[in-house]
């Protein structure tokens, strides 16, 4: 598979849908347009940030760190996700309940893509952060771009991953 470098962002026609690695080991990222066909890019080397990082491999101490010498918390990554959405979608519990204490507004908040973190963390069958939303307050009934809801998500996951 041969692939062009182009930057690894969303842009106004295309979403990141997931990773993945080609045949010949490069990373790649497959985008979706909203016309619902796909393209590949190849994975950026950019580093992410150091708040980014605490997030996603649940380094707490780091984050605790991060959060009392920066205001970051309210910043997007380069995907546009909050350090919340970002705990969700990797399941990282301790430190989405870390930052939903020091934002709680923030548990019904949209990514660029309109998903809030309850609507990630189903997404991506983090069932941990799902219970801990809920039991927060999180709004199982907020849409995202396509009107999906998480209570929606949820379902249509549960139907396809059961099997008779």
């Amino acid at each position: 598979m041969k692939l062009g470098r182009l930057r690894n962002r969303p842009t106004a026609e295309a979403t990141r849908s997931y990773s993945f690695t080609s045949s010949d080991g490069t990373r790649c990222v497959a985008w979706r347009r909203y016309d619902g066909t796909f393209y590949t890019t190849q994975e950026s080397d950019e580093t992410a940030d150091p708040l980014t990082d605490a997030v996603t491999t649940g380094a707490v101490d780091t984050l605790l760190e991060l959060m009392t010498a920066s205001g970051g918390l309210r910043e997007q990554s380069i995907l546009g996700c909050l350090p919340v959405h970002l705990a969700a979608i990797h399941g990282q519990e301790e430190c989405l309940g870390i930052l939903l204490t020091v934002l709680p507004e923030a548990i019904n908040q949209r990514d660029k893509q309109e998903k809030t973190p309850l609507f990630l963390a189903v997404e991506n069958d983090n069932v941990v952060c799902v219970e801990y939303l809920l039991e927060k307050g999180a709004d199982p009934n907020i849409g995202n771009k396509d009107r999906e809801t998480a209570l929606h998500k949820g379902r249509i996951s549960n139907v396809q991953g059961s099997q008779c």
